[in-house]
This record gives structure tokens, C-alpha cells and sequence, in this order.
């Protein structure tokens, strides 16, 4: 099973627009399937998204709240993929500094909050402090309970 997409605000917005467009299209041709065809999958799309949360986009973390706020924090950066080679070896040398071999991604991610007390990013386990999230999002709503 692969792992779920997860569905950016602008997904919605863009596919609502582009099935109200062949709405729109097929009642100026008269095209009666095809209104039909684009109105039941406009419904169907406004009956996904009331069930489906929607994940905010990444924030850079100066645009963050410095209030408290818990948020979600991360770390994204970059890191040679070394494989397989023996951490010191001379294999492991060449690819630490192939740039064919660097991608941008996910280092960490946590719950967490600006400390002001600390003046630091903080996860609870104060003085630690973080190391430089990069980027926030906001905490979600906790589930319903069933």
C-alpha cells in the first residue's frame, strides 16, 4: 500500500474550478451528458472535501508566531545520499561530495514553540532548546473523540 498524498489547499480550489469551467461549458453548448456528467463530479468533490482535512502548506519559520503557539516544526535541509559505503571509507568520501547524489528533505519534525524564557524554539524539554527548524506549520485540531 502506498503512502497517502497529501492534499495542498490549492488542489481543491483547482479542480472545483476546472469542473464548474465544463459546467459552464456544457450548458452554453447544450450539451445535457456532459452538464450532468461535471455536476455529479462537482458534488462528489464538495462530498470528499467535507470529509478530508486539508494540510496547510509549509510556512518559513521568521513567519512563525513567537507567542507560545504550539506548532508543528521542522527541519528541512540538505544531505548526500552515501548509500551503502562504510561511513569514513574512501567510497563514502566521493559520494558525501557528488551533488548528483544531494536531495533537499525532511531532517526532523515535532511539536513544538518559541520560548521566550529561553529564547530559543523549544520542544517542552526546556532549556534544550531545537536545532533551527527551518519551517512551521499550524497545530491541527485534535480528532473527535469516538
Amino acid at each position: 500500500m502506498s503512502a497517502p498524498r497529501i492534499i495542498e489547499p490549492g488542489m481543491i480550489d483547482n479542480a472545483r474550478a476546472f469542473l464548474v469551467g465544463i459546467v459552464r461549458s456544457a450548458t452554453a453548448d447544450q450539451d445535457s451528458g456532459l452538464h450532468l456528467c461535471a455536476s455529479n463530479a462537482l458534488s462528489a468533490l464538495d462530498a470528499l472535501v467535507a470529509h478530508v482535512s486539508v494540510s496547510p502548506p509549509w510556512q518559513q519559520i521568521g513567519d512563525a508566531p513567537k507567542d507560545g503557539t504550539p506548532l508543528i516544526l521542522a527541519r528541512f535541509g540538505w544531505a548526500n545520499d552515501t548509500g551503502e559505503a562504510v561511513p569514513g571509507s574512501d567510497e563514502w568520501r566521493r559520494r558525501i561530495w557528488d551533488n548528483s547524489r544531494r536531495t533537499y528533505s525532511l531532517w526532523w519534525v515535532c511539536k513544538g514553540h518559541w520560548s521566550g524564557k529561553w529564547n530559543n524554539w523549544n520542544d517542552g524539554l526546556e532549556p534544550s532548546g531545537l536545532n533551527d527548524p527551518t519551517h512551521f506549520q499550524p497545530l491541527p485540531a485534535p480528532p473527535v473523540p469516538v
